[in-house]
């Protein structure tokens, strides 16, 4: 059997533990949020560059009068 020393030391350390846990519980909440914003800006951010980028897209260039044109020959 424990000595009551001893089991009050494994308490101590038992307690302890479980405040690491609850710590290192609340620093990855944390971590999954700031990685959850980071995602989202990232979205939007590629979402804002793709709008951006199809703007330079060579059949902009093409004639409208052209393209309808061609399209009408497609149907």
């Amino acid at each position: 059997p424990l000595l009551d020393v001893e089991i009050s030391a494994f308490r101590e350390i038992a307690k302890d533990a479980r405040a690491t846990l609850d710590d290192l519980d609340a620093k990855i909440l944390e971590a999954r949020e700031l990685l959850e914003n980071l995602l989202s800006a990232r979205q939007r951010a590629q979402s804002r560059l793709e709008d951006i980028e199809s703007l330079f897209h060579p059949i902009r260039s093409i004639p409208s009068e052209l393209l309808t044109e061609i399209f009408l020959h497609c149907i």
